[in-house]
């Protein structure tokens, strides 16, 4: 009775606390007391572990270990000092290209029309401050030297110190005159301007058939086309006439002054259009001005007319958008008292008109009836005064700014109509009545046509709609007009810009000719001015202040030669280019303050400045044979009265151009943002370089380019609304089987560094975000881990291993992982432990779980391979469906709640939300840090088509495998993976370290395909043998881009043994020559579906594809070539057969041998082969000293040794990788002959190679279900033998029961599932879940059950297939060798094959043979293309560090707080007397006194109590240090803010954050 009672007593409790626990959840928290409520607040709410409880005489503690990154500290500190020099290199190139080539183009065009002495004007000298120096007019013979009474002779000229060039003119006996009557001019100046102004449309040929070939690009648009066509004509005319008309009629710096009014078309634009739409889509202008509209309706004074607009909107095409995004009408104005009755009939028979099914499907589509919030605001009483809605803060904070930039933009309109009078004035002041009316009206027409190009970024339509009295034909002309004209904008236009490119260089070479034709005189015809234009003959033609005589001698007066202005011709070319590039890429990489605006600005203003001091002294800038200024003539006058105009108009025109382009201001650029989407077309203007890329900035750059967007659709890829953000959710997925503790530590060190990150990057956020709500930590991403462990179980067995057990267990590799997970955690939080893991039984084994600091899980899946398909690819395919079918689809009914009350459109978000979910695809031992996943993010958001980005892979170990490794990665990462991305894509991101995007996974023919069971030979090797390269050319195959990112670096474990490495590269090497024999041979359809891959990248890589194949053909000639070289007295035919009959006796043990023999063989070959290649570098030395570069072997190696030696030295935290080089270079006949031999020999064998445990190959008899007990006596003899007396078996049944009664007494009781070994401590997980796992492993990876027969005829398949390949390998080489050896031995004997060349090597003349230079030609040029995309990809990796290098930003505070000691309170209080009686003691000595101390000895004297603490205080004295910390005041951070708009962004993710821990109560956490 008592035990009965006891029951009831605990079934009580039970019930209680199920009650209890449920009433929570509803909401109703139960009562607790003030303990409870202390130990929720000591951060207590998780019980420990009762395996890890403290007990009073365990005193001993273990100080988690403190990871030292000495190393990568050192090389943050020399990322930064680099980044900060790198700045200020920057901004002076910047400052230094464009302000010199402003200077030189201004001296340039000066030197078209000198001053001229004779001429009344005075607009070409300054208003005469620019005077003619009279005692350099005329030069001095020194004729008494000549006794004769003829004229003295040249060399008698005084030249005093005037170049010996310079020719002179006699006058008289004594004198002679340097100044010309009529200036010459040399034709080179003009064709000089003329190449400066070409080259930005060269630039543009060559990109535009760059992308033409390498891209897709659209077809060509004949509107688009015309378009173009009519605004670059005009543009070039004005430049034109500019450059060679007008400006040449001032001096340079009135010339560098005016130059600055060519934003013509730009400050009208900005001054009448409020609305830019260049950067939106058309749905977003639709909005926008929908939204506008209804705002200025329900401002406007007259209601009638409103009221008329209303009803014409009714009856518009766009009448729905407009209405769906129209704002709630505000109330009407106080001023309109008297009309509301007449009024609101009028609105009530608007309101009949109505249909009634258009009044149903808004209420179905939740749109906003704007007619009834008209009527309900204009129900207002007219007596009453409007109650305005009220205004927020940060809106009235925005409407300033706009407010401001709009006062900006009229006051520079109105400044730069001041410029341009003061120039009126000034022109007129100077030039005279006559030439007045023509240079002026020149001036303005040039400087309207050059302006025009800018139209693009300026060009915007009013925030306010007027609808007037027009018919329905007219608004759709205008509609249509708007929409085209936005189009273009936002196109690529590949075809258009190469066309007009083309068209502009034709006309800048034929707008000289025009123009100076035309000006003509009467001396001289059109024709000689085109023949003196052409380098032939002479010609006189007028200019606007005199004339001029073209032609184009050698030397002329004070002139320059032609080698000397083709010198400078190239140099303001390349300086300008430079600048061009330099400026852009500062945008790139967030310098646009320091590197972009600055020094552009400062040119802008310093060039009439500098060109002061050059006219001031234009003998210093004289040399020998050139003078770029006019020497003659000095700035001599100082009188600011005769020039105040043209300060004041240059005054007034540098402050508009400043309002002009203050956007530049707003913002430092974008991150690794496209140049295209940085910039209007054209590139820039080669006359006018930093007004050009001012105006060409982008205002805007937060939105796509229209094809991105229309393909994003097409690929279901989605687009993020510019209104809201969409937080990055990565999911960490993790493969295991047989990693080693310090694998699995290496990668769980990686994922908690990350989680630790991501809460100090959370928590910055908040505490940023609660200054200003509108604030974005980007670095921020939401993340899950996820470990899936193939193969997790094994049978249980009793205690002394010899009887198995109902039910299974996991493998002692789990237990290895269980274990590690929280000493993990414990040494990366700094002793902080994790709470304890949670267990659940599913329908594919069990899954184990534990919470990180950041509230997120990391899932352990354990993969029982009797329920569920072994091996990574089904692991992939198991997590993939898992994280974005299932996951997604309980986002989307989360979604659609949230959509019944605020409206929007769910597959906009769906898309937007797979866009921005991630695959992090990880190996298990793996080891990265935060930086590298961000660096990988970032790939992603710079490129919607980028569908897998892959960082540089380090290998790591210890062993001579793995320093060949070392090398061997390096030098693939160098070159052929950066080669690919530049002029393609990567074809293979490897599964050990890779990002791949959601929305790409789960396009048509990729996840689908990627669960395809393998049905013939070549299946097993495409699909199981490289699942990460299948999965990229599945890729690739839809449209999307691989990426290779080398700033993302992630380490991985090699293999340390010769035997693992050859069996890991058997798997490797046919995996990707069957993944890129498949991307070739459907290469026309991938070209035409990838817009990365065009027809030459198809050909490098079938270049590739067959020198990979002949590899071991030259390899095996390397080495015939270096026995010969050796040992000369050998025969080349026994050499050829002493280095046959190995590499023929391992291709035969291949075939007959066992793979370990195999492999045995071949080490020992490696060896052997190791020392040949001893010889032939001794020989290839040998040779170099001798012959030197006389010798085409010499060449090629030295060649291949500076490629390596550059890309180490461009890779400096790599560069000791070079050192490994010698290796890889013994290594080379083992790794690129007998290796690749083995791959081929063996590819029927599709076992995974490496990792293989010793007991995996054991007889699985030994662990079979045991259904019968067996009784008697045995004897054994170890396991050599076992012998069994008496044998007997009795069956498992019930005593005196048989079989069918039992049978029949199972089937009347109810079934009770009783589990049995892991499964009694599992949870069940939720039924939807459970159906799915069901559903999708009976679909896709139920175990597959093959029979003999069928393993057999793919056996036999796998060998034929085998069998095909290696003959073909075989057969193609021994032709190869075949062939090249008969002709060698043909060219030795007769010498008919050689071509000599023009050196010789002592008494022997050095030759070439055709032979061996092609061979060198096709593997150097290969090389070549590799290293300059290497150099290209550099570039790249450079802004990308540059970009993501904080320099001015607060570091923030990621020092983990270390595990503290709980000190008795009594103890406590006798601390805080000391302390006051010690007030002098400093901190430093209390620390070192106790750190002499261990924590044993404190806790035997009471001193510490030791105390459990979990995560959720880590996470409790982080967000502590944060609030303190708050309330200091960084301008760091008021820096940062102030690049936020006022208003907040709202942020949208996959999943809402889970509560933090320490919100929950104890119970509930129990449970």
């Amino acid at each position: 009775m008592a035990r009965k009672q006891r029951y009831q007593v605990k079934l009580y409790k039970k019930v209680r606390d199920i009650i209890s626990y449920s009433s929570s959840s509803n909401g109703k928290v139960p009562h607790k007391s003030e303990s409870e409520k202390k130990i929720k607040k000591s951060g207590e709410t998780k019980k420990q572990p009762e395996n890890e409880q403290n007990e009073y005489w365990d005193l001993v503690d273990e100080t988690p270990p403190i990871s030292s990154d000495d190393s990568d500290t050192c090389w943050n500190i020399f990322t930064k000092i680099g980044v900060i020099l790198f700045s200020i290199t920057l901004f002076f190139i910047v400052l230094v290209s464009t302000g010199l080539t402003r200077i030189i183009i201004h001296l340039m065009i000066w030197k078209l029309n000198p001053p001229q002495a004779n001429s009344t004007t005075t607009i070409d000298k300054m208003g005469g401050l620019l005077r003619l120096v009279e005692e350099r007019t005329y030069l001095k013979y020194n004729c008494t030297q000549n006794s004769n009474n003829t004229d003295c002779a040249s060399s008698f000229l005084q030249r005093e110190d005037f170049p010996t060039t310079w020719e002179c003119v006699p006058v008289s006996r004594h004198l002679c005159q340097l100044l010309e009557e009529t200036p010459s001019v040399n034709v080179m100046w003009i064709w000089g301007l003329v190449i400066v102004m070409v080259v930005p449309d060269i630039y543009t040929i060559i990109l535009s058939l760059w992308r033409l070939c390498f891209k897709e690009t659209q077809k060509c648009d004949f509107k688009r086309l015309i378009l173009s066509l009519v605004v670059e004509t005009l543009h070039t005319t004005g430049l034109c006439l500019l450059v060679f008309l007008v400006l040449p009629a001032f001096d340079p710096i009135t010339a560098s002054i005016l130059s600055c009014l060519i934003i013509f078309f730009p400050v009208v634009f900005s001054l009448f259009c409020d609305l830019k739409f260049s950067g939106m889509d058309i749905k977003t202008m639709t909005q926008k001005v929908a939204n506008s509209s209804c705002i200025e309706k329900t401002e406007s004074t007259e209601r009638k007319k409103d009221i008329d607009i209303e009803k014409k909107l009714q009856e518009s095409k766009n009448d729905s958008d407009i209405k769906k995004n129209c704002p709630r009408i505000k109330n009407s104005s106080s001023s309109e008292k008297g009309k509301d009755s007449k009024e609101s009939k009028n609105e009530s028979d608007i309101e009949k008109d109505v249909p009634e099914k258009e009044k149903d499907s808004k209420e179905s589509r939740n749109e906003p009836d704007i007619e009834k919030d008209v009527q309900e605001s204009r129900n207002v009483s007219g007596n009453e005064k409007e109650k305005e809605l009220p205004v927020s803060k940060n809106e009235d904070d925005t409407k300033f700014y706009d407010v401001v930039f709009n006062i900006t933009q009229k006051v520079g309109f109105v400044f730069f109509l001041i410029s341009l009078g003061f120039a009126g004035w000034y022109i007129y002041k100077n030039s005279g009545e006559e030439n007045f009316a023509l240079i002026f009206c020149l001036l303005i027409i040039s400087l309207v046509l050059v302006s025009i190009t800018y139209w693009e970024n300026f060009l915007m339509f009013s925030s306010t709609i007027t609808l007037e009295k027009d018919t329905n034909q007219l608004k759709s002309i205008k509609s249509r007009l708007k929409t085209f004209l936005m189009e273009y904008i936002r196109s690529k236009r590949e075809l258009v810009s190469l066309f007009t490119a083309l068209w502009k260089v034709v006309l800048s070479i034929s707008f000289p000719y025009i123009i100076f034709s035309i000006m003509s005189t009467d001396d001289s015809t059109a024709y000689d001015t085109a023949k003196a234009i052409s380098l032939f003959g002479t010609s006189k033609v007028k200019t606007l202040t005199g004339k001029v005589i073209l032609e184009s001698r050698s030397y002329f007066p004070y002139g320059c030669g032609r080698h000397d202005l083709d010198a400078l011709i190239i140099i303001c070319v390349v300086l300008g280019f430079v600048g061009f590039k330099s400026a852009r890429f500062a945008c790139r990489v967030n310098l646009q303050y320091v590197c972009f605006s600055s020094p552009l600005v400062l040119s802008w203003l310093g060039t009439p400045l500098l060109i002061i001091p050059v006219m001031k002294h234009p003998l210093f800038w004289t040399t020998q044979d050139c003078n770029i200024v006019q020497p003659l003539w000095e700035l001599r006058g100082t009188f600011i009265k005769d020039i105040w105009q043209l300060i004041v108009s240059g005054c007034f025109g540098f402050v508009a151009c400043i309002l002009l382009t203050l956007y530049v201001w707003t913002n430092n650029g974008s991150k690794l943002v496209k140049c295209d989407r940085l910039f209007r077309k054209p590139p820039y203007c080669g006359i006018f370089l930093n007004t050009s890329l001012l105006l060409t900035r982008c205002k805007d750059t937060t939105e796509q380019r229209g094809e991105e967007k229309s393909e994003e659709a097409e690929k279901s890829t989605g687009s993020i609304d510019s209104e809201k953000y969409y937080r990055p959710f990565v999911y960490f997925c993790a493969t295991m089987w047989h990693e080693t503790e310090t694998e699995m530590t290496q990668l769980l060190k990686s994922i908690f560094k990350v989680d630790y990150e991501q809460f100090i990057q959370k928590e910055h956020e908040k505490t940023l975000k609660a200054k200003k709500k509108s604030y974005i930590n980007e670095d921020v991403y939401q993340f899950e881990v996820h470990i899936f462990f193939d193969d997790a179980f094994k049978p249980r067995m009793n205690k002394t291993g010899t009887k198995q057990l109902k039910g299974i267990e996991v493998n002692d590799y789990v237990k290895t992982l269980e274990s590690v997970i929280p000493k993990t955690a414990k040494s990366i939080y700094g002793g902080f432990e994790l709470d304890e893991v949670k267990r659940y039984e599913t329908p594919y084994g069990a899954r184990f779980e534990w919470e990180l600091l950041t509230s997120q899980k990391l899932v352990v899946h354990l993969k029982d391979k009797t329920k569920i398909r072994n091996r990574k690819r089904w692991s992939q395919v198991m997590y993939l469906f898992y994280l974005l079918s299932f996951k997604m689809n309980e986002t989307k009914e989360n979604e659609k709640e949230k959509l019944e009350n605020s409206g929007g459109d769910l597959e906009e978000i769906m898309k937007s939300f797979t866009n921005n979910t991630f695959i992090l695809a990880l190996d298990g031992d793996v080891d990265f840090k935060p930086e590298a996943v961000s660096l990988l993010l970032d790939r992603m958001k710079k490129n919607p088509l980028v569908g897998a980005a892959c960082g540089r892979i380090h290998p790591i170990g210890s062993g001579p495998m793995v320093w060949y490794q070392t090398f061997e990665y390096a030098v693939s990462h160098w070159l052929q993976k950066a080669t690919e991305h530049v002029f393609g894509c990567v074809l293979c991101s490897p599964g050990c370290f890779s990002l791949f995007r959601g929305s790409a996974l789960l396009a048509n023919n990729v996840m689908k395909t990627y669960t395809k069971v393998p049905t013939e030979a070549a299946h097993h090797v495409q699909y199981d043998q490289g699942e990460d390269r299948w999965l990229c050319t599945l890729l690739l195959k839809q449209k999307y881009r691989v990426e290779y990112c080398a700033a993302s670096d992630a380490l991985t474990f090699a293999p340390e043994g010769f035997y693992e490495f050859y069996n890991q590269r058997r798997r490797w090497a046919p995996s990707t020559m069957a993944n890129i024999l498949d991307l070739l041979l459907d290469g026309n359809n991938v070209r035409k579906t990838n817009q990365n891959i065009s027809r030459p990248y198809i050909f490098y890589h079938i270049c590739l594809f067959i020198s990979s194949i002949l590899t071991p053909g030259t390899i095996f000639l390397l080495i015939l070539g270096a026995i010969i070289t050796a040992f000369p007295q050998i025969e080349p035919w026994l050499a050829l057969l002493l280095n046959g009959v190995p590499v023929a006796i391992f291709i035969i043990s291949i075939y007959v041998a066992k793979e370990e023999t195999q492999l045995l063989f071949a080490a020992i070959l490696s060896t052997l082969y190791s020392l040949v290649m001893l010889v032939v570098l001794i020989g290839l030395l040998k040779e170099g000293v001798e012959a030197q570069f006389c010798s085409v072997t010499t060449v090629f190696f030295c060649f291949v040794a500076g490629v390596f030696v550059i890309a180490a030295i461009l890779h400096p935290k790599e560069f000791t990788c070079i050192l490994h080089g010698l290796l890889y270079f013994l290594a080379v006949p083992s790794m690129s002959m007998l290796l690749i031999f083995y791959s081929v020999g063996n590819l029927h064998n599709v076992n995974w190679g490496t990792r293989e445990s010793k007991t995996a190959k054991k007889d699985d008899s030994s662990t079979q279900k045991i259904k019968k007990r067996v009784l008697g006596q045995s004897c054994s003899f170890g396991d050599w033998c076992r012998c069994i007396l008496c044998f007997n078996e009795i069956e498992d049944v019930g005593p005196g029961v048989s079989e069918e009664e039992r049978k029949l007494e199972e089937k009347r009781r109810p079934k009770e599932i009783k589990k049995r070994g892991i499964f009694r401590k599992c949870n069940p997980i939720q039924e939807d879940e459970q159906d799915f796992w069901r559903k999708f492993i009976k679909k896709y990876l139920k175990p597959l059950k093959i029979n003999d027969e069928e393993k057999s005829k793919m056996q036999a398949e796998l060998i034929e297939l085998r069998n095909k390949v290696f003959f073909f390998y075989f057969i193609t080489n021994a032709i190869f060798v075949t062939i090249v050896y008969v002709l060698t031995q043909v060219n030795a004997y007769q010498k008919t094959l050689s071509i000599p060349l023009p050196c010789s090597v002592g008494e022997t003349q050095g030759v070439i043979e055709p032979i061996s230079i092609a061979f060198t030609l096709v593997f150097g040029t290969l090389l070549l293309i590799q290293f300059f995309g290497m150099l290209t990809h550099r570039v790249s990796t450079i802004s990308h560090i540059v970009a993501a290098t904080k320099i001015i930003n607060k570091e923030l505070d990621r020092k983990i707080p270390i595990k503290k000691f709980e000190k008795p309170i009594a103890d406590a209080v006798k601390e805080e007397k000391k302390k006051t009686k010690n007030v002098n003691i400093t901190k430093s000595s209390k620390w070192n006194t106790l750190s002499t101390v261990s924590t044993a000895v404190k806790i035997l004297s009471g001193k510490h109590v030791m105390k459990h603490q979990s995560i959720i205080d880590l996470r409790n004295s982080i967000q502590m240090n944060f609030k303190l910390d708050t309330i200091k005041e960084s301008t760091e951070e008021a820096g940062i803010l102030k690049r936020y708009p006022e208003k907040p962004v709202p942020t949208m993710s996959i999943r809402n954050s889970p509560p933090p821990l320490d919100t929950k109560s104890p119970e509930s956490s129990n449970q």
